[in-house]
């Protein structure tokens, strides 16, 4: 609410006297003669303006004053002063988010570069994990555990293709020496019906062994990249050969071979990992299959 001491506008003090030129006043103040004083001031609205009216004494004389202000110029400059602080206050909000973006940038840009080495890291890489030094002492504290967890990760998987590989190859003599005897013992003569079948089955289980034996070979073998060199190979003819080297085994079972090849397919990879692939696939078919059953090979479909 506008104050009395607001509406009351600056005034030329004139002598004013009686039959006398009346002082020039502003717009929307108006000073006439009274019959007499009032007890007080009266400050009230009427139509859109703002009214003060006070009585002065003059030479003797009673003086009506009046100070009309318009609410709508008031209004107008509220709504002014209301979107100015809007504006400011945007402008402010703008200025603090890029200021805290920028130091966020800053401040995370040590944490976004080790995490971009732990992406690219790989427990395999010869090469130890460092991190860029960074000026932030939790991040330094950071980086040397990671670093350390890193190396302590790296002598794991170290160790453990150490003993796969160890173990792979210390199995194999046993595996060949407990696979010779038994075929000697399969000759001796005479054997009984029991003797048979225990033999069966020790001929049974090394030849898992042995099969269990060259994949865990093979794998360290994939792991040390021992077949790096790759090329386009036809799975078609390699699928062809592998079956005329099973033929014995799908004769042995009574096994019916269907082959549909819509087209023909290329893989580039080591022919030795196709080749191995393939023929576990054939051989569990072989193996799991139901006696006079059928093994479908079948190549591409189209789109």
């Amino acid at each position: 609410m506008a104050t009395k001491t607001q509406l009351v506008p600056r005034l030329r003090v004139m002598e004013i006297r009686p039959g006398g030129p009346q002082p020039r006043l502003e717009d929307g103040v108006t000073l006439e003669k009274a019959p007499r004083k009032p007890a007080g001031d009266s400050l009230y609205t009427a139509d859109r303006y703002r009214l003060l009216t006070s009585y002065l004494v003059i030479n003797q004389e009673t003086y009506k004053l009046q100070i009309k202000s318009s609410l709508q110029d008031h209004q107008r400059l509220i709504g002014s002063i209301i979107i100015l602080q809007s504006v400011l206050l945007i402008l402010l909000l703008t200025g603090l988010l890029l200021i805290n973006q920028s130091l966020a940038r800053r401040i995370w840009k040590p944490f976004y570069q080790t995490l971009r080495k732990l992406r690219a890291y790989k427990v395999d890489d010869p090469a130890p994990l460092a991190l860029a030094p960074s000026g932030i002492s939790e991040f330094e504290e950071l980086n040397t555990a990671v670093e350390q967890l890193a190396e302590r990760s790296r002598q794991s998987y170290l160790s453990q293709k150490e003993f796969a590989e160890n173990a792979s190859h210390e199995l194999r003599t046993p595996l060949a020496v407990f696979q010779g005897k038994l075929e000697m013992l399969m000759q001796t003569m005479p054997l009984s019906e029991e003797q048979a079948m225990l033999i069966n089955d020790l001929a049974d289980a090394s030849h898992r062994m042995t099969r269990l034996n060259k994949g865990l070979l093979l794998l360290t073998r994939i792991q040390n990249g021992q077949f790096p060199d790759t090329a386009d190979v036809s799975v078609r003819n390699t699928a062809r050969h592998l079956l005329a080297q099973y033929e014995p085994q799908i004769g042995q079972k009574g096994l019916s071979v269907e082959e549909d090849w819509l087209d023909e397919l290329w893989v580039n990879m080591s022919p030795n990992l196709l080749e191995v692939l393939l023929g576990n696939l054939l051989s569990n078919a072989i193996r799991h299959n139901l006696p006079g059953g059928k093994i479908v090979v079948k190549g591409p479909t189209a789109p």
